[in-house]
């Protein structure tokens, strides 16, 4: 949500922490969607019924190619023929391709395209206030990530999607988008002193963390079969051994959490 009437994707649940925050969705007037993977859009739903049904106020939605039909789609799967007979034709609703430059309620934009999974996902610089927002919705630490974020006021940036690990973890963007904005004397939005991540600490986390869960487990399974062997039953071993699997996994990520952080924490502030 930016300045109240701008939308960015549409993940679930949109509408009732619209309600909760007290943002009137009546007000939004242009939504801006990044990709078409279900965690942002199946929010939408919900509140294209209120859109319908509440408040007719004209929307336009901005998005990649073939999001008119993507959307209609969902629209028809949400409520049936329903949505065609009855909702349809009350829907005041405008679909736009997103351009490379383009302007849309009012607003300038650009898009860029990012690299996320085999879809790609549209990235948005939105010019609003004299200010420029960059919102990337999911994407990797790769090139098109930093011409997005380049010289923006604020950058919202995910890093979730399919692939290998590191293009999931969205520790691995904060030094890239802090350099960026530090051109401008800005911090990344929500930043708590972001800072690049030290591998040491977690590769010695990760080390102890195990360790400690495989002495745990060898320890407990033991015990068991020797229970078992007394006791010629071999539910002992099998007991004990589930909770040596889950006492010694429990026990790596407390052991893991606590080095990675420690280590961490003597790093430059």
């Amino acid at each position: 949500m930016v300045a109240g009437r701008v939308l960015l994707d549409g993940g679930a649940p949109l509408l009732p922490h619209m309600h909760r925050l007290g943002v009137d969705p009546g007000a939004i007037n242009v939504v801006f969607i990044t990709h078409f993977h279900g965690d942002h859009t199946l929010g939408l739903p919900p509140f294209v019924l209120h859109r319908v049904f509440v408040d007719r106020r004209p929307i336009t939605f901005v998005g990649p190619s073939g999001l008119e039909e993507y959307l209609e789609k969902l629209w028809e799967v949400s409520w049936g023929a329903d949505w065609k007979r009855v909702m349809r034709p009350q829907f005041k609703v405008r679909y736009l391709t997103a351009k490379p430059k383009g302007t849309v309620s009012g607003l300038r934009y650009e898009t860029v395209k990012l690299d996320h999974g085999t879809m790609g996902s549209n990235g948005y610089r939105i010019h609003i206030g004299g200010k420029v927002v960059a919102y990337s919705g999911d994407t990797e630490p790769t090139a098109p990530l930093d011409k997005l974020v380049d010289g923006a006021d604020v950058a919202i940036v995910e890093a979730t999607g399919p692939g290998e690990a590191s293009s999931r973890y969205a520790f691995l963007l904060q030094p890239r988008v802090f350099r960026h904005h530090g051109r401008r004397g800005q911090r990344p939005a929500g930043d708590r002193g972001l800072r690049p991540s030290s591998t040491a600490p977690s590769l010695v986390g990760a080390v102890a963390g195990g360790v400690a869960g495989a002495l745990v487990f060898v320890a407990l399974a033991g015990l068991g079969g020797l229970l078992s062997s007394r006791v010629g039953n071999p539910i002992p071993v099998i007991v004990l051994a589930v909770a040596g699997a889950y006492g010694g996994w429990l026990l790596g990520v407390i052991v893991f959490g606590a080095v990675r952080g420690g280590g961490e924490g003597e790093g430059p502030k």
